[in-house]
């Protein structure tokens, strides 16, 4: 009985761009530009050449987004939450009727992360009168990757403020436009506000950043699982990192993986592994 034998089969070749040699097809990584370098030199259309340029803009623009979200995450994770250092008193002054953080604490804060990982922004205001009569902010922030976005917030004027004598008609229209640059930055970059745990209410010294965690953060610390912790520990980031990033997510274990997943960055850190 004769054995049957395998034909070996043969891998199909395509012509290589501006040469006579062949490369096998499915083993060739075609790049935009080798396409569009392909088609220049083999005197293609007009029309085929405007389809391969806007088909590598597409690729830059999404490789670009990706950046952006990247340098968005790894913010975040880094960027503290800012103090609420400025009080608004009462007409008479006997009491605070509410605290927030000024727009240029907040720049000031969070001014070494943007630049750490790639940010600048601009703010722009108007005028407007509808829906109702005061100010327009749009935050943009602009990525070197080059991946732009914006978020806007439109502030009424509150002219009760100056008929109860709290601020004159002036001062009410710069607070509406304060207040409105304020929300569209913070916004934008997902900054957060929030009380102060230390005597004084003024943000939070060198000093005091070092101060030891409570017991309370010290037994969550313990508690991270060892996939979150190794994923912190791959990343770079200090007990401060960690404890900032996991109060950003109240300690939700599912979450704050989540959030490392995309930041890991999968060519130079192990992916953090599932449970």
């Amino acid at each position: 009985m004769k054995k049957k034998v395998a034909r070996k089969k043969s891998v199909k070749m395509l012509p290589a761009p501006g040469g006579s040699d062949t490369l096998p097809v499915g083993k060739i990584k075609i790049e935009p530009q080798a396409m569009i370098m392909a088609a220049v030199q083999g005197n293609a259309s007009i029309d085929v050449l405007e389809r391969l340029l806007k088909m590598h803009e597409r690729i830059n623009e999404k490789e670009a987004e990706s950046e952006y979200r990247e340098a968005m995450a790894k913010f975040q994770a880094e960027c503290p939450i800012i103090v609420k250092g400025t009080s608004v008193l009462n007409k008479g002054g006997e009491s605070v009727r509410y605290k927030y953080a000024q727009i240029d604490a907040i720049v000031k804060e969070v001014k070494p992360y943007l630049l750490s990982n790639g940010f600048s922004y601009q703010i722009k205001s108007e005028i407007i009168d509808k829906p109702f009569e005061g100010v327009k902010a749009t935050a943009i922030a602009h990525h070197i990757g080059g991946h732009s976005e914006e978020s806007s917030f439109s502030s009424p004027i509150d002219k009760s403020m100056a008929e109860k004598g709290y601020q004159t008609l002036q001062q009410a229209w710069l607070s509406a436009q304060s207040f409105s640059r304020r929300v569209a930055f913070c916004n934008l970059f997902g900054i957060m506000t929030g009380e102060s745990d230390h005597d004084g209410n003024k943000p939070k010294s060198a000093d005091s950043q070092k101060q030891e965690p409570s017991k309370d953060t010290k037994d969550k610390l313990a508690a991270l699982p060892e996939y979150i912790a190794s994923g912190f520990k791959a990343l770079g980031y200090t007990v401060k990192n960690v404890i900032d990033f996991c109060n950003r997510f109240q300690w939700d274990h599912n979450k704050i993986k989540y959030e490392l997943d995309k930041i890991a960055n999968a060519s130079d850190t192990e992916k953090i592994k599932n449970v």
